[in-house]
């Protein structure tokens, strides 16, 4: 039994560290693709 919830810890640990990854790499897309949108927007000016 304890070595069941020690895996199930383990397994939702491991989710969300890949779950953190994936948001922390959109958000990087997000704030580049906002950047090359103020400088194109800038360069327009």
């Amino acid at each position: 039994m304890y070595a069941l919830i020690v895996l199930a810890w383990v397994n939702n640990y491991y989710f969300a560290v890949i779950l953190l990854k994936n948001v922390l790499v959109i958000l990087v897309l997000l704030i580049a693709a906002v950047i090359k949108n103020a400088i194109y927007i800038v360069r327009l000016l």
